[in-house]
């Protein structure tokens, strides 16, 4: 519906969700990473009378940042554009809630990525700006980032009769800590940030696994499946649930039915 943004366009689309003529409002902001959990919010925000602002841009996180585009062969220009404009939206309209996501692999050492303190500055100045408006705000820890593409390795595996979980990988070699530690280090003095982390149920002990409660937990290397997205629904409900002390809630949220299954 044109609200997820391409790499040229820099335009902000009303993209209003859920309950859309509530006057709470809760902000979902970031790249492809951030725009994968969008069915589970705009479910929250049905079940519990939110208005909600989906703004994501492909490759384009919400750290104030400018990323190298390999495929322009320049700096990202429409990326600090269109995170100037989200911001200014989200200083004028003031939501409750703010949610932001992006990918790991903006951070690193290749040219097409910033280093650890960069984005540790740009997503200080993304928190600052946003705390300003009086939100709360979550940051989503990215999901495990395999060097395959897990569909393509689980049917190659189906195929030659290996067992699935040979697609699985060690926590050290597909789960990023630097951004993690980034993001820890940008929230330092903010109090309204909240790290939602579903490492714990997309991986195991050792592995994040490539089947998650028996289905294909991924859609290529590191988007989540839809089904792992709408499975983690009532995980993602328990962690912002608690970020509205004045809201009536009707009941308490399930308890989340994840069941990741480690093999060695």
């Amino acid at each position: 519906d044109g609200c997820h943004l391409d790499f040229m366009k820099v335009d902000i689309p009303d993209c209003s969700y859920g309950v859309t003529n509530s006057t709470q409002t809760l902000f979902l902001f970031g790249d492809s990473h951030a725009a994968q959990w969008f069915p589970t919010l705009e479910n929250f925000s049905l079940q519990h009378g939110f208005r909600l602002v989906s703004l994501t841009k492909s490759a384009c996180p919400s750290a104030h940042v400018t990323p190298y585009n390999q495929a322009f062969g320049r700096p990202y220009s429409e990326c600090g554009a269109w995170q100037t404009l989200v911001l200014q939206r989200i200083t004028q309209e003031r939501p409750i809630l703010v949610i932001l996501g992006n990918s790991s692999a903006h951070i690193g050492s290749r040219s097409n990525q910033v280093s650890p303190l960069e984005w540790i500055n740009g997503m200080r100045d993304t928190l600052n700006i946003i705390q300003r408006t009086g939100a709360q705000i979550a940051i989503i820890r990215d999901n495990p980032r395999f060097p395959y593409d897990i569909s393509i390795c689980l049917s190659r595996a189906e195929w030659t009769g290996t067992p699935a979980s040979s697609c699985d990988a060690s926590i050290a070699k597909v789960l990023d800590e630097s951004m993690f530690h980034a993001d820890l280090e940008a929230a330092k003095n903010v109090p309204q940030v909240h790290i939602v982390d579903f490492s714990g149920i997309l991986c195991g002990d050792m592995t994040c696994t490539a089947m998650i409660n028996g289905h294909i937990g991924y859609k290529d290397s590191h988007h989540l499946a839809l089904q792992t997205v709408q499975d983690l629904e009532s995980a993602m409900e328990r962690e912002l649930i608690h970020l509205f002390p004045q809201q009536k809630f009707a009941s308490s949220p399930p308890t989340s039915s994840m069941v990741v299954s480690e093999t060695e």
